[in-house]
């Protein structure tokens, strides 16, 4: 079409035609563009996300193989334990007779000829016998060895260790240069890792004296990488769909490898990579299959081994970024028609007093969310407000009556009468708790009296029914024993907090109550041994009906009114909580902190 037929078929179009082109032109390359950067963006996101699982990977296998390392550890102090207890239950003696051995040094296999003195444990002679070692791989399965002390260093005179081919590794011994030998000769007990004949063990030595001199040493080992185990563990770990982990040693070996377990790829590119950084993040091709990937690395001393772990980044996010680019595609288009559409039936001079008329609805809108929001708020806690003085007036008022009725007919001295005040006294208190919660939404007057520390805990004790199984301690450290505070409402504070400590502990454990001085304040602490409260529920604690009790069980009040009456006293409360047993006992510490005198 030539410039002259496309200004005349520009020129017929209606008005609104001519105003929609443009708009219409204007969103599809704002779509575009929008689209391209926030593709981008989103895939920078997903490939840090992607690298920092990868790492997270790596860090998981790494942790299993210093679980694998740790739980060896234990087992060969333990195994070493029994070792001893079967070596030194027998009679053990020394013949001044001497046996002609030829030796072989385990790291050299250098030969050499050597005379030892003849050993026996209840006159076998233990250089031609290996029961006590095959007794101790029977009970533990580990292996095992007795070594006897030469000028070369300590010989294996009986052992279940086996060499290559399959042959016990008697005769071979522990060259004077080694760690273990160095520790031995110093008089102490070699726990780590060491090198057995042919391969790495996580290993125990302790010397054997005789007469005060170390003749020398029993052995308890374990081989230092159980793969078998290791690698069924490991190939259940998986970022994404296309990921795996793999381990090499420090010549290239593939130990572990769910497509190339056993092959060398010490010429590899991405081995050779890995060997210089010993730990990162790279992008490389793979040699299995050429794609790109991105690998996650870290080196592992203990093992002398390179962990790492892979995943097609393409792979991973090429079905996301298909429905991304689908999404954006119809909703631009959507956003084409209607916006056609609604410029298309209505003039520009109309669009300006739509928009005012709807920035106006938008914020009516959001006035009347706020203000139906705020009086459901309010209605729920009339309601239960409500509910609750109707269900406990009445029935309180007829216990009331019915003790003072009583208490008139009673002998002021006996223990009836006691008694009955007690329950006067507590139900009068129950209609002070049903008055504050009536009164919760506004703030409440506190009425400060002297009080006498020791009968406020006193009392708070004895309006709690403490179960048997529950103990309670008081620890009082306090000077001057009278504080000045509203007793009715503090009362109701501290006896709510035992009472949330009973039941957080199920009925069973010690609940601490501690007084002390802290300057011009007092402060409470009551402590429990339960199973502690996260930190996310620590955050809710003090909110109106919060509650992690079942329906029925709690109004979740108890906490914000107690929060409120301390904040009236000019107060502070602390909570400090431990959920985790590893960290030590778990429970929970409510921390109540006001002035002695708040007249002043």
């Amino acid at each position: 079409m030539s410039k002259k037929k496309f200004k005349n078929w520009f020129s017929n179009l209606s008005i609104k035609f001519k105003l929609l082109l443009p708009i219409v032109i204007g969103i599809i390359v704002s779509i575009i563009i929008t689209n391209y950067f926030s593709i981008n963006k989103t895939k920078y996101a997903i490939d840090k996300i992607l690298e920092r699982d990868l790492k997270l990977e790596v860090k998981t296998l790494q942790k299993m193989f210093e679980r694998e390392r740790t739980l060896k550890l234990e087992k060969v102090k333990t195994d070493l334990k029994i070792a001893h207890e079967l070596f030194y239950q027998k009679k053990f003696y020394v013949d001044k007779y001497k046996l002609k051995m030829v030796v072989c040094n385990q790291i050299t296999k250098k030969e050499d000829t050597v005379f030892l003195n003849k050993w026996y444990c209840d006159d076998n002679l233990i250089q031609n016998s290996n029961c006590l070692v095959d007794k101790s791989q029977k009970l533990f399965g580990g292996t095992s060895t007795i070594f006897q002390k030469c000028s070369l260093g300590y010989v294996r005179i009986s052992t279940n260790v086996l060499k290559k081919d399959g042959t016990r590794a008697i005769c071979t011994y522990i060259p004077n240069s080694s760690p273990v030998v160095k520790s031995i000769e110093q008089g102490k007990t070699f726990f780590g890792r060491a090198y057995v004949v042919n391969d790495w063990y996580i290993t125990a030595y302790e010397p054997i004296r005789y007469y005060n001199k170390i003749i020398g040493m029993i052995y308890v080992g374990d081989k230092e990488k159980d793969l078998n185990i290791l690698r069924k563990k490991i190939y259940e770990l998986k970022v994404g769909v296309d990921s795996y982990p793999f381990a090499f040693d420090e010549n290239g070996l593939m130990v572990m490898h769910k497509l190339a377990e056993g092959e060398n790829w010490n010429d590899k590119k991405i081995i050779k990579y890995i060997k210089k950084h010993k730990n990162g993040v790279v992008r490389l091709k793979s040699p299995i299959d050429n794609r790109m990937k991105i690998f996650a690395f870290d080196y592992f001393p203990d093992f002398k081994l390179y962990i790492a772990a892979c995943l097609d980044e393409k792979y991973e996010t090429k079905q996301l970024f298909k429905d991304i680019i689908f999404s954006s595609v119809i909703i631009g288009l959507i956003i084409i028609i209607l916006f056609s559409i609604f410029v298309y039936l209505i003039t520009t001079e109309n669009i300006h007093d739509v928009l005012v008329e709807i920035e106006k609805s938008n914020e009516q809108l959001a006035h009347a969310k706020l203000a139906l929001k705020q009086s459901e708020k309010l209605a729920t806690m009339g309601q239960l407000s409500a509910g609750i003085a109707h269900e406990l007036n009445n029935p309180l008022g007829i216990i009331l009556m019915y003790a003072h009725i009583l208490k008139d007919e009673a002998d002021k001295d006996s223990q009836f009468y006691s008694d009955l005040d007690l329950i006067s006294t507590q139900a009068d208190r129950c209609k002070d708790i049903v008055s504050n919660l009536l009164n919760f939404a506004r703030q409440q007057q506190v009425v400060l009296k002297k009080t006498d520390v020791d009968k406020f805990i006193e009392k708070t004790i004895k309006s709690v029914i403490i179960p048997e199984k529950v103990t309670v301690s008081i620890v009082k450290k306090v000077k001057d024993n009278i504080i000045y505070i509203d007793e009715n409402q503090m009362l109701q504070v501290t006896t709510n907090m035992m009472k949330n400590a009973i039941e957080a502990m199920g009925g069973v454990g010690k609940i601490t109550l501690t007084c002390e001085d802290e300057e011009d304040n007092i402060r409470f602490t009551i402590a429990d041994t339960g199973p502690g409260i996260s930190q996310e529920g620590i955050d809710k604690l003090f909110l109106p009906f919060y509650t992690t009790k079942g329906v029925g069980k709690g109004t979740g009040l108890g906490l914000s009114v107690s929060y409120g009456i301390i904040k009236m006293h000019k107060g502070k409360i602390n909570v400090i909580s431990n959920t985790d047993k590893s960290k030590g006992e778990t429970g929970t510490e409510f921390i109540i902190t006001i002035p002695k005198n708040n007249k002043t």
